[in-house]
């Protein structure tokens, strides 16, 4: 019965407006080729840098360059309508998922819902403003 109840709830999620949105949202960034190649050459650099960080004498200059470029891609990333969509719907579906979750432990005596939304302070996963959710 209890697996059945979880294969319900599963269902349940996967047809929510904030499961659509994310699954809406990642395919439109997954055929976005500017998205996808910042996003290859962003993990190319990040590779870059560790590897120069696990050589023996560290281009100091190099990394510099690396690390500024790393910006300036994660800047243009940030403020990219797809990627900022793929952002906000993540977000969404996280914190549905936390609601579910502290509706289950507080139907199993475990946690009080209204008191742990008090201390994340609405935590939406985010940490860009948090304020010591501990999240």
């Amino acid at each position: 019965m209890i697996i059945e109840k979880a294969q319900e709830l599963g269902l349940a999620l996967s047809e929510s407006a904030e499961f659509c949105r994310m699954m809406e949202a990642k395919a439109a960034m997954d055929k976005n080729e500017p998205i996808q190649h910042m996003m290859r050459d962003y993990t190319q650099k990040r590779e870059d840098i560790v590897g120069l960080m696990e050589g023996e004498e560290a281009d100091k200059g190099e990394m510099m360059d690396l690390s500024r470029q790393l910006d300036e891609i994660q800047n243009a990333l940030v403020t990219h309508p797809v990627f900022v969509e793929m952002m906000e719907a993540q977000q969404g579906f996280q914190a549905l998922m936390q609601q579910v979750n502290r509706t289950i432990a507080a139907c199993i005596g475990m946690e009080d819902p209204d008191l742990s939304e008090a201390q994340e302070g609405g935590c939406n996963g985010s940490c860009a403003s948090c304020a010591g959710c501990k999240h």
